[in-house]
Order: structure tokens, then C-alpha cells, then sequence
């Protein structure tokens, strides 16, 4: 007679049976995908174990399997390995599901992505090689809430994908470099610059963190140093203090794509953004070969504005970001 096997094991295999079934499957994955904590970046929200903060003046490798070598200033080298998630599915997510918003309900206008932007692709051989300018820190928003986030940044990508809300997934590799001006800071009400280098397959990195008074002008610098190596750097001429990264990747070896910015998150009126309007200046491009070129730039606005946001095109060198606010 064949012996029977302990009714624990008996129960353990039923147990196994019901949960490979595809309902319940799906409904695992439904689970682990809303138990993921996101945060917010410059890029939309990502998973918080997949967005790094580094010393400013790291040096980024990147391996062909998603691994990050981190090379530190004072000598220091760490592994990031690749993110587990399919990132695609959390950059048009828009909020965060670590903690509760600071208003009941969200009416559907609330404003979420790229607001007011300006954009140029290069079609010249070989790509854009540096993008130098100023922007302004303008005057803190006078009536904030605790979940809203102003990201403004000049930056460059490899292909034209835009964050926005409903906006169709990029059907190739992705990446951005920009320096970012905040609002609020990491730690408070207050604006504050860092270097990010976001991809949609390895995560986000960015550079510590610096704290600038309104008022100020940041000098954001984007310039290839090698041929997949870009140096990201915002400067504060009030503070005197950089944050910076280098990064080298394959597929920074072309990046014609050129943009100013005005991203945001749960905004939905006047009051949460500045009075002073957004001025970009004093900005210049480099071709592959050294020379100069002058972008020509087209003022794009979001799918949900909040308070009337627009790209202003002085010249290829002056851009302004403006707010249409009733007196």
C-alpha cells in the first residue's frame, strides 16, 4: 500500500495550485505593483529603491546590464545594481502612493508633468556636444501645499519623450541630463538645485543637494567630455557652490534633443506657483565638432495647465516661463 503524504503537505500543494492560477496571479501583481513606494523626479515617478542620491562630483559607469559603477570624489566606488521594475510603468503615474495627499480630493485640471516648455531637436551630424545658460530662481510660491513639487531645468535627451499624462510609453531606450532648480527643497520650503541623470531602464541619480535663496541665477552646464561621457553641472552664483556629476553611457553618445522647462505636480492654483516669471539667458550650444549653433526653439504648452503657463521665445539664447495670474 502506497503511503499517503502528511496532510500538511496535502494542504501546502492545494495552497500552491490555487495561487498559480492567472486570477490570482494577476491579482498578486496588481498587489506588488501598488505596494511599490514612488517618489517624485524631474522625470516623472519612479520607484524610491530605484532613485540614488550621490556625492556631488561622482562619476556614473554603466554596464550593459543595468548595473552602476560609482566612482566618489575621495576615492570611494559602489555598485548600484538595475532596477527591478519595468520603469515605463510608473512615469505617468501621477502620485505617490507613500503618503496621503494634503487635500481630500483632487479635481481632474490638477496640473501634473511639463506645464510650459520650450524644445529643439539638432539634426546636424552628431548632436549637441554642450548646452551652457542661466536661469532665475524666482520668489517662493506664496500659498504652497505639502504635496505640490516645481522642477525647473534646461536639459538634453536622446529621443523626444515627454512625461505627460496618458502620453504613449517610449518605444526605445531613453535618457535626459539636466540640472534642476526645486520647489520645494528635500528638506523644507525652500528651492534647491541638484544634477540628475534619469533613464527609464536604470533609474534616476542625482547630485547633492544645494540650497539657493530666490533671487539667485543658476548656471546649468551640460558638456561632453568623451564620446558617451556628459558632465551635468548647476552652479549657484549666490551660494558660490556646485553640485555636479559625469556620466558615461552608450546611449549618451547622441542627445539632440535640447529643452527648457517648467515640470510640476499636483498644482492647481495660481497661488502655488511664484510671482516672478521663469527667465532662461545667456544660453548657448556647441555641435559635435566645436561650433557654435543657435537653437530654434518651440514654445509647447502641457495637457493641464493651472494658472495659464507659457514658453515665452525671446531668442535662441533667451526663454521665459510665464504665469498668468490674476491681480
Amino acid at each position: 500500500m502506497a503511503a499517503r503524504a502528511p496532510l500538511s503537505l496535502l494542504f501546502l500543494l492545494s495552497a500552491l495550485a490555487v495561487l498559480c492560477t492567472p486570477a490570482v496571479a494577476a491579482a498578486a501583481a496588481a498587489a506588488t505593483h501598488s505596494d511599490i513606494e514612488l517618489v517624485h523626479t524631474p522625470f516623472g515617478m519612479l520607484p524610491k529603491e530605484c532613485v540614488h542620491d550621490l556625492d556631488s562630483a561622482s562619476h556614473l559607469s554603466h554596464a550593459p546590464d543595468g548595473t552602476t559603477f560609482v566612482q566618489e570624489l575621495g576615492g570611494g566606488r559602489h555598485r548600484t545594481p538595475a532596477c527591478p521594475y519595468d520603469l515605463s510603468r510608473y512615469v505617468n503615474t501621477r502620485e505617490p502612493n507613500s503618503a496621503p495627499s494634503s487635500r481630500p480630493a483632487r479635481a481632474p485640471e490638477v496640473s501634473h508633468g511639463w506645464q510650459a516648455y520650450t524644445a529643439w531637436d539638432y539634426t546636424g551630424t552628431g548632436g549637441i556636444s554642450s548646452f551652457v545658460g542661466n536661469f532665475s530662481v524666482p520668489d517662493l510660491p506664496p500659498q504652497p501645499t505639502r504635496d505640490q513639487i516645481l522642477y525647473i531645468f534646461t536639459g538634453l535627451q536622446n529621443i523626444n519623450w515627454i512625461p505627460e499624462p496618458n502620453n504613449p510609453l517610449p518605444t526605445q531606450a531613453f535618457d535626459i541630463i539636466q540640472p534642476v532648480l526645486q520647489y520645494p527643497g528635500v528638506h523644507g520650503s525652500y528651492w534647491s538645485i541638484r544634477s540628475w541623470y534619469v533613464t527609464i531602464l536604470s533609474g534616476a541619480f542625482a547630485s547633492s543637494e544645494v540650497k539657493v535663496p530666490a533671487g539667485d541665477v543658476i548656471f546649468g552646464n551640460m558638456t561632453q567630455t568623451g564620446p558617451t561621457t556628459w558632465f551635468i553641472e548647476s552652479y549657484s552664483y549666490a551660494a558660490k557652490q556646485s553640485t555636479n556629476a559625469t556620466v558615461s553611457h552608450k546611449r549618451l553618445a547622441l542627445q539632440p534633443w535640447a529643452y527648457c522647462t517648467l515640470e510640476v505636480y499636483n498644482v492647481d492654483e495660481c497661488s502655488q506657483y511664484p510671482d516672478n516669471a521663469i527667465q532662461f539667458s545667456g544660453m548657448s550650444m556647441l555641435d559635435a565638432s566645436g561650433q557654435p549653433i543657435a537653437a530654434a526653439w518651440d514654445p509647447i504648452e502641457g495637457q493641464q495647465l493651472a494658472c495659464g503657463e507659457s514658453a515665452q521665445v525671446n531668442s535662441p539664447a533667451s526663454v521665459a516661463i510665464n504665469f498668468q495670474k490674476q491681480n
